[in-house]
């Protein structure tokens, strides 16, 4: 069980309220009065207001995301959340967690973009990659009741530094998917928890992700989000001290062993969870997906329509049985050619893929419009076809006003 903290928790005013809200949080709390558990650290006054503010101080709706964050915790069974132990996998390639403290007291949690995603999805029941993000979430809520009780004053918001080097694995279908399904669980069950989110490192494809995942996040929440260039530390350096933050992002910190991404307390970055410890077969969630049949000797081809440069083309693949040799060429028109005659130039050379063990994903962006082929090459086998299942999706390049104006904002702020 977790343990007991000590220290008193503060005051919690009623003066920083107007009359009418004053009044709104009674309505709240005796609409709400069966749900709220006494002595329980996010049922505190000054939590319960935050689902009002979450809800622009309607509180019928406050009450009712109120209760349907208790159901789901109690389905999840967060009050034992901590006792819980992650899969084997998810404790040794799951890496991101808490890290220092902010200048004003808060967690700092820094969250990257250099797991696989892919090998976990395959490697873990989903519900279980589920619990170990909720558990995060859980552990933050820990660290907040301890600043608040260490402290003296109420410290009820984390600091994200989010590194994003790694971002193109996040648009892989069940990987968006999940992450969307995250970011709307923070939402509806933590209301007003984040305080200010660092991204860093963010890839050319930052607006094309941003436009995925805003419409799941709050306005409050959006203007917490401040997307930093290539001198990110000096302004880190402003809200967190340098030695709550690790030495590869610009802080003094290392871990017992010296290394600046602090492995040994985030968890290994980058490791690829090894194919043998895969649970499925296939392509994730694939009822999308398209199945072709290859001869041997054989060669096909898939057309993808790029219209617009900058766009995004995202690719994924298995076999059944054995490899298969993969690329991606651009075939430009013929009336773009001087002789009448179609070129072709590889934009990802040719390799053979063990996509029979598990599945390939990947991203290209398109810096030209063209035709762009998915080529899927059997033509080094003399004595087997091949299955093949394959799915792609082209996302175009985003231009829209009010994303740019989004974008500028956080960049500027």
């Amino acid at each position: 069980m977790a343990e007991a903290l000590s220290g008193d928790l503060p005051p919690e005013p009623m003066d920083d309220l107007s009359p009418e809200k004053q009044k709104l949080f009674l309505e709240f709390k005796d609409q709400a009065a069966s749900l709220i558990v006494k002595g329980k650290f996010l049922h505190e006054d000054h939590f319960l207001k935050k689902w009002l503010i979450a809800r622009n101080w309607d509180v019928s709706k406050a009450v009712a995301m109120f209760a349907e964050s208790e159901k789901f915790k109690k389905e999840m069974d967060v009050d034992h959340l901590l006792d819980w132990e992650p899969p084997e996998v998810l404790k040794q390639y799951y890496c991101g967690g808490i890290i220092g403290h902010a200048k004003d007291g808060s967690p700092v949690k820094l969250a990257a973009t250099n797991l696989d995603m892919k090998g976990l999805l395959m490697a873990c029941r989903r519900q279980d990659v589920i619990k170990n993000r909720l558990r995060e979430c859980e552990l933050v809520v820990k660290e907040l009741e301890a600043q608040t009780r260490r402290l003296g004053v109420w410290v009820d918001k984390m600091t994200i530094i989010f590194d994003q080097s790694h971002a193109s694995q996040m648009l892989w279908g069940p990987a968006r998917d999940i992450n969307t399904y995250f970011a709307k669980m923070l939402e509806s069950n933590y209301p007003e928890m984040l305080g200010k989110m660092f991204v860093v490192n963010a890839p050319a494809i930052f607006p094309l992700l941003w436009k995925l995942f805003r419409p799941f996040l709050a306005e409050e929440t959006k203007n917490k989000i401040f997307v930093l260039g290539g001198d990110f530390q000096k302004v880190i350096a402003q809200h967190i001290d340098e030695d709550q933050f690790p030495a590869a992002y610009g802080g003094t910190k290392v871990d017992d062993n010296g290394d600046p991404m602090c492995s040994g307390i985030l968890g290994p970055q980058g490791l690829k969870v090894p194919e043998e410890l895969y649970l499925t077969e296939g392509l994730v969630g694939c009822d999308d997906a398209v199945e072709i049949e290859i001869g041997f000797n054989e060669k096909k081809t898939v057309g993808i329509d790029v219209q617009q440069p900058g766009s995004l083309l995202k690719y994924e693949f298995s076999t059944k049985g054995y490899d298969i040799a993969f690329g991606i060429d651009l075939v430009a028109p013929a009336d773009a050619c001087q002789n009448g005659a179609k070129t072709r130039r590889h934009v990802l050379p040719t390799a053979r893929y063990n996509s029979h063990m598990a599945p390939e994903v990947g991203t290209l962006l398109c810096e030209t419009a063209g035709l762009y082929e998915l080529v899927f090459d059997n033509s080094f086998s003399w004595t087997r076809g091949k299955r093949l299942l394959y799915r792609a999706e082209l996302l175009p390049h985003v231009q829209d006003a009010e994303t740019s104006a989004e974008i500028d904002r956080m960049r500027s702020a």
